[in-house]
């Protein structure tokens, strides 16, 4: 998923993709495009397990990676989860 608010509304990428993220076997999501797809609270930046939350029914246990900018990356499949975080470049 790479929603730009500058083509289109949220409301009207959500449900553009959500379709798509039932089917797909994996799914990669920038944290801040869930919450301004899903109306989530900036808090989620710091909290990915709540902002994955949202995408939970939609997903059906299916793999879900989550990009979280300069924090690195976190993947959920089924009741597994797993983080990486980045190494910074000099």
């Amino acid at each position: 998923v790479n929603y730009r608010a500058k083509l289109w509304g949220a409301k009207e990428a959500r449900l553009a993709c959500e379709e798509l993220m039932r089917v797909a076997d994996v799914v990669f999501i920038p944290v801040r495009d869930t919450i301004a797809l899903y109306n989530l609270p900036n808090s989620c930046m710091e909290t990915p397990d709540q902002a994955y939350a949202a995408l939970q029914t939609l997903r059906s246990g299916r793999c879900t990676v989550m990009t979280l900018s300069d924090r690195g990356a976190v993947a959920w499949e089924g009741s597994q989860r797993c983080q990486q975080t980045i190494q910074p470049v000099p």
